[in-house]
């Protein structure tokens, strides 16, 4: 109680404006604070005294283990994020640029900071209507909405992109251009950036329900057909799963005049499910899910369909299933 207190204390006479050379583990307190955290029954003992809240400031620092120390205690119950406001730090550190995108995206140390907010935001946003409303109402949802839109449809662009001719470029230029994607590759995805991008998408498929992240999602037709190709093919069965379910999620309101109208839909979902990709099950993902995903969503539109997209998803569904009881 004396560190937390003390550390609150340093927080209100706001000593703890850091300098760009400066570590906040520095201070003592801080240092202690997290250190205790990481016991289950001092975690209790802090969110009874309001430590939650306190280990969020730190955790907007960019000090991982404060973080981790929150999705510790958050891991029976994500509502204790709104105790003190705690998601708000949450928010900040996949909307703020305070910190600069440039140090964000090349640290290793951001990206699982901001993996880890999307996830705790996400499990906020899923597991209570009063967290979800309280995320999408915020005056930074939109901002945390389009950096986790970025985050999918760069690595999209990456692998399944392909450049078209402009109107001021005749085909005989294009021609003559050199390729030198021989020459010179282009490197994986890192690990890291995949399983941030996998988060984002888990992140806006727990949103997805609230009009204003709907509406911005649907609306956007390039981000869309990102979204689409990464559910059939992506270099990371998380992301593509996380992506799939983000899809599924708009099922319900996908409507003709939009860009991704149901058959559009219909037919992503049965290259999912009909795809021969051999998906590996871990400790936090399970591939059976992929399939499960695509199926739910081709049920939620079906009645929507075209009776040739009807008899197409049928007929896919009948063969899975029959390979599922033969497997």
């Amino acid at each position: 109680h004396m560190v937390l207190s003390r550390f609150l204390e340093r927080t209100k006479l706001q000593q703890f404006e850091m300098e760009e050379d400066e570590d906040i583990m520095d201070a003592p307190d801080v240092a202690m604070l997290c250190a205790i955290a990481q016991h289950d029954e001092a975690l209790l003992a802090l969110r009874a005294i309001g430590g939650l809240h306190a280990l969020s400031l730190v955790a907007a620092e960019g000090e991982i283990t404060a973080l981790e120390a929150l999705q510790k205690a958050c891991s029976g119950d994500a509502t204790v994020l709104l105790e003190g406001d705690t998601y708000i730090s949450m928010r900040g550190l996949v909307s703020s640029d305070e910190h600069g995108a440039a140090y964000r995206e090349h640290s290793p140390t951001w990206r699982k900071l901001e993996s880890l907010a999307f996830e705790l935001l996400g499990d906020l946003c899923s597991g209570s209507v009063k967290g979800r409303k309280a995320v999408a109402s915020a005056d930074t949802c939109l901002i945390c909405v389009a950096r986790a839109m970025r985050l999918i449809s760069s690595h999209q662009n990456k692998n399944g992109a392909s450049k078209e001719n402009t109107p001021d470029e005749t085909d005989d230029e294009m021609d003559e251009e050199v390729d030198v994607s021989e020459k010179f590759p282009e490197a994986e995805p890192h690990p890291d950036d995949l399983a941030l991008a996998a988060a984002a998408a888990g992140f806006l498929s727990a949103l997805s329900s609230a009009a204003i992240v709907r509406d911005t999602v649907c609306r956007d037709g390039d981000f869309l057909e990102a979204l689409s190709q990464s559910a059939i093919s992506s270099p990371s069965d998380e992301l593509q799963f996380g992506t799939l379910k983000l899809l599924v999620s708009t099922a319900p309101y996908v409507s003709a005049e939009g860009p991704l109208f149901a058959d559009a839909l219909a037919e992503v979902l049965v290259s999912a499910l009909s795809s021969d990709k051999k998906y590996k099950s871990s400790s936090t993902f399970n591939a059976n899910r992929v399939h499960q995903a695509a199926a739910s969503g081709l049920l939620v539109v079906f009645d929507s369909l075209s009776t040739d997209t009807q008899k197409k998803t049928a007929a896919c569904l009948a063969k899975h299933f029959s390979k599922s009881v033969k497997s």
